[in-house]
């Protein structure tokens, strides 16, 4: 399948249909894939989630048309889909930095493009990974709830792993550890809205419990685990980049919304050999 074909296509329905209710399940039939096969790649393809990248699409096209005297900004804001003015005002200024009202005030506003993708030609590393299934997994650490499309995601996360680590938390939590090291879990996924839960903690057997942390269990499944080398995050972060830009628009596997599993060692994570692990469930 030529994936940058089917994004594109993907697009210009969503020009065709900027207007109107658009279905995101509907999107993903264009491309042949599940709805959450199709999230993950448009916003590593794209660089931006779905729903952002149409909210801004049709913010960008709305000023354009509050610039024409002739529209009132009622109707173009129900034209976009804000069933409200005060809704509608809200996230136009949280976009162009002014209100819609001011638009004809010759003030400074927001352009957000309409994607096209090309295929670009590149040599690569090559990435090494296997299919294992696994039975439920279990999990005791402490979490927190994201969103891909949330500007605090970079700094929550970190958090996180800061308040394991630190005051000795780890090495409370390693005695009970069934592998050496931490794990970054993401698990309750809700592809719809981006939002997910993510914990840093360990892997531990079943009914293992410890005051102040959470357990939690993760069904079975299949995943296809890829090896990481480098110092971290850097190398986790280029690895999980390719898998949803190279790998998964490849695969014959559909990807499923039951869990990723970041697996880290003790070792030193500066070192250029570092090694560490990136699980996500398919089927």
């Amino acid at each position: 399948m030529n994936w940058m074909n089917k994004m594109n296509e993907v697009i210009e329905y969503i020009e065709e249909n900027i207007t109107s209710d658009i279905e995101l399940e509907e999107l993903a039939k264009i491309a042949y894939v599940t709805y959450y096969h199709f999230t993950k790649l448009f916003s590593a393809l794209c660089g931006v989630g779905l729903s952002e990248y149409i909210r801004n699409r049709r913010l960008t096209l709305a000023a354009m048309e509050l610039a024409n005297k002739k529209h009132k900004v009622i109707d173009i804001g129900y034209k976009y889909g804000y069933q409200t003015p005060e809704s509608f005002s809200r996230a136009f200024k949280k976009f162009h930095g002014v209100n819609p009202k001011d638009v004809r005030k010759n003030v400074s506003l927001v352009h957000y493009p309409r994607l096209s993708l090309q295929i670009i030609i590149k040599g690569e590393e090559a990435m090494n990974y296997k299919i294992s299934e696994s039975t439920e997994l279990h999990f005791l650490g402490r979490s927190i709830r994201l969103s891909n499309g949330s500007k605090n995601l970079k700094v929550e996360a970190p958090k996180l792993w800061r308040d394991v680590m630190d005051n000795g938390g780890y090495q409370k939590l390693k005695e009970y550890s069934k592998i050496q090291g931490l794990v970054g879990l993401v698990f309750d996924i809700n592809p719809k809205t981006n939002d997910f839960s993510y914990l840093v903690g360990i892997n531990v057997e079943k009914g293992i419990r410890l005051e102040g942390y959470e357990n939690i269990d993760v069904l079975e499944s299949k995943y296809a685990i890829f090896e990481s080398v480098g110092p971290v995050p850097e190398s986790i972060n280029r690895m999980k980049k390719k898998i949803f830009t190279e790998w998964a628009t490849e695969t014959t596997y559909e990807l499923k919304p039951i869990a990723e599993l970041e697996i880290y060692s003790d070792r030193d994570r500066s070192k250029d050999d570092y090694t560490c692990e990136y699980w996500i469930s398919i089927e």
